[in-house]
């Protein structure tokens, strides 16, 4: 039996795992890289999201951008400033978006007459391709009918 051939062979077999391994990894990192690139955490979202100018009398309800585009099923992070120009406190409410755009919520906060409050509204688009007309709006009550409003805003949403 020749000893040299067997140990050629497994000099030959370490080194193409080695190099298998390397190959290997550098796969895994590009993989991981780009597809941390095209999910950014929602939190960092947030962050990202500039701020809505800021609401008054004239303009009750703004928002950080009125156009959005996002992929089917994506997530989209949207500020809403929302000003009460009523002369009664509204209880705990939060902006809605209309139905057909995609589904979302906002945390619901109380806000005081003649005061000004800024929403953080994630919406997940819908999965159908296209461009809708969107409507940002809230009700703002103190709990009697009476004593209700309603502001709107429009956006357009792009689903690509």
């Amino acid at each position: 039996m020749n000893k040299k051939a067997a140990i050629e062979l497994s000099v030959t077999t370490i080194i193409i795992l080695i190099i298998a391994v390397v190959v290997l990894g550098l796969i895994l990192g590009f993989l991981q890289n780009m597809l941390g690139q095209a999910s950014k955490p929602l939190e960092e979202k947030m962050g990202e999201e500039p701020e809505p100018a800021v609401p008054n009398g004239d303009e009750p309800i703004t928002v950080s951008r009125s156009n959005i585009i996002t992929d089917a099923g994506g997530e989209e992070v949207l500020k809403i400033a929302v000003y009460n120009a009523n002369d009664y406190n509204w209880i705990e409410k939060a902006p809605t978006i209309n139905a057909d755009c995609g589904v979302g919520e906002a945390s619901s906060k109380a806000i005081a007459a003649g005061a000004k409050e800024t929403f953080v509204y994630v919406l997940k688009a819908s999965a159908t391709p296209g461009v809708k007309l969107c409507t940002v709006s809230m009700n703002g009550t103190d709990g009697t009918p009476k004593n209700t409003t309603t502001l709107s805003k429009d956006i357009t949403i792009k689903v690509e």
